[in-house]
């Protein structure tokens, strides 16, 4: 390995200054040179720097494998020189991850030191398409737990000035999404769309792609206005780029259609969803999932417009076409039997959709297993309609048994696990443990405050039902307060809805829920995932 002159080391340890003054900057420079230089294998410096690329924390050995194949860097060699690496104290083994811990300080000098092979661009680049190809699999829920630990190294490779960078951030993103972190996937996109944005031509597909995907983490946080408004922006850019009957362009306009109704507005979001199911009926068929992914919408969103008829002349029908086409364990095959249970349920039909949801839960769990954010999420349909049944007892058992596995799942602050709080916390109010309700509603409305924001309309359904606990309890002041704060946030709503209507058609995005749907980026260009 190449020696730093003693200038050299001095300058590296002027520099560690600002990383570390206590004083002995330059001591513990020339400390760790009389390590580097004995160094014999030409694999040992390059283990350090990839380590440099990465966060401090543990590496598992995989990644480093991983990382250093396209840097020419066969796994034995890779060996070699982690053990002659540890034998020198510049490494530590982390028998949990099978792999290595390099302290910040060696990493720091390591990214600094002269050496031949590979210069820190390239090893940052091959750390970021690693990270990328792991974080392609974020859809898959077994594969979170060995997510979170690389989380910290993909979080730092994401913080590069590069494409491959940013790609990676926006995989993260995506995974911050399904784990709930709705922040942290508002700011993956921000950043993904100033960089593309500085960089490239005004329409171009990464930064549709990046407006897309601040558009879904918008919608969740629950801030309708700047949703509908980016999901316009990346429709916009969409029928630029690839016209009006492409898949990316119609997925555009599904988002808006469900931020519509996530935003109260029923009658945009049929008129969305409707112009969306003729045209994926005409380009891509009856029988295509996207077409009849939005015509299940539909029909939940003419449930939500009290027409339930309607909603159920929709849907019956389809269920056979899906179960045909599709077969009877496909995701969209379950969900409009969701979709249709609640019709039911808003119809008076609570054992017919009680019947629906328990058949529903057991083909989640056998298909899907019962920590998949669908599974849960079917059983927190159940526990409701047990609740609107008065079974009180039997939601509450059920509700706890949910709870338990999405606190291990996605832990306390999840949206899904908030939402299961409040469902365990009406209960409570009908089996008349006021005090308990009233505590485990205040902690439910404080996360979701955090984790939501104050307009969302979750939050809002919470405040509603606190403020009806501290009825019962005769907090009247408490309860009009809660009240007249809620009341506030609606009539906020509903100016931006009345706003929205007086729009004049040609200033509105051309036409096309319950679920939203993003592209995500790839590792070197766009691409859209249902």
């Amino acid at each position: 390995m190449l020696a730093a002159p003693g200038n050299e080391l001095d300058r590296l340890g002027d520099a560690l200054l600002d990383e570390l003054p206590t004083g002995k900057e330059r001591a513990i420079t020339r400390v760790l040179a009389s390590s580097l230089t004995r160094l014999n294998s030409a694999h040992s410096p390059l283990v350090l720097r990839i380590a440099a690329g990465l966060a401090d924390a543990p590496i598992p050995g995989d990644l480093l494998v991983e990382v250093g194949a396209p840097l020419r860097a066969a796994p034995n060699d890779l060996g070699q020189a982690v053990n002659e690496l540890a034998a020198h104290a510049l490494v530590t083994r982390v028998a949990e991850v099978g792999g290595i811990h390099v302290h910040a300080m060696v990493r720091w000098v390591a990214r600094r030191w002269p050496a031949t092979g590979p210069d820190n661009a390239a090893i940052d680049a091959a750390c970021c398409d690693a990270l990328c190809t792991r974080f392609e699999a974020a859809d898959d829920l077994r594969r979170h737990d060995a997510l979170l630990a690389l989380l910290p190294h993909a979080e730092h490779a994401s913080q590069g000035d590069s494409f491959e960078a940013v790609a990676v951030g926006g995989n993260v993103g995506h995974f911050a999404e399904l784990r709930g972190d709705y922040h942290a996937a508002r700011r993956h996109a921000e950043r993904a769309l100033r960089y593309y944005e500085g960089r490239l031509v005004p329409v171009n597909p990464h930064s549709a792609v990046a407006k897309h995907n601040l558009a879904v983490a918008l919608k969740l946080l629950g801030d309708s206005a700047n949703a509908e408004r980016w999901f316009g922006e990346a429709l916009v850019d969409y029928e630029r780029l690839f016209g009006r009957e492409h898949r990316r362009t119609m997925l555009a306009l599904h988002g808006l259609a469900t931020t519509f109704e996530g935003s109260g507005d029923f009658a945009a979001a049929r008129r969305v969803s409707a112009d969306l199911h003729d045209l994926q009926r005409r380009t891509l068929g009856p029988t295509d999932p996207d077409t009849l992914r939005t015509l299940m919408h539909l029909g939940g969103i003419l449930s939500d417009l009290g027409d339930y008829a309607g909603s159920r002349i929709l849907l019956e029908p389809a269920l056979p076409v899906c179960e045909a086409t599709l077969g009877p364990d496909h995701p969209i095959t379950l969900d409009l039997q969701s979709f249709l249970a609640v019709t039911l349920k808003q119809q008076g039909h609570l054992a017919d959709a009680r019947a629906l949801e328990e058949r529903l839960l057991a083909a989640r769990r056998q298909t899907l297993g019962p920590e998949h954010p669908s599974t849960l999420l079917c059983a927190q349909q159940l526990v409701r309609t047990m609740l609107q049944q008065g079974e009180f007892a039997a939601a509450a058992d059920l509700g706890a048994q949910t709870l338990a596995v999405q606190l291990r799942v996605f832990g306390p602050e999840h949206p899904l696990t908030l939402e299961t709080e409040h469902d365990l916390a009406v209960a409570q109010i009908e089996q008349g443990d006021l005090d308990g309700a009233l505590a485990r509603m205040e902690r439910t409305l404080a996360a979701q405050s955090r984790v939501l924001g104050p307009e969302h309309p979750h939050r809002r359904i919470t405040q509603e039902d606190l403020a009806w606990i501290c009825l019962l309890r005769r907090d009247l002041p408490r309860a009009r307060a809660l009240l007249e704060e809620v009341v506030a946030s609606r009539e906020r709503l509903l100016h931006l809805i009345a706003c929205r209507s007086t729009k004049p058609a040609s200033n509105s995005p051309r036409p096309c829920s319950r679920s939203a749907t993003r592209p995500r980026p790839g590792r070197r260009s766009p691409h859209c995932s249902h």
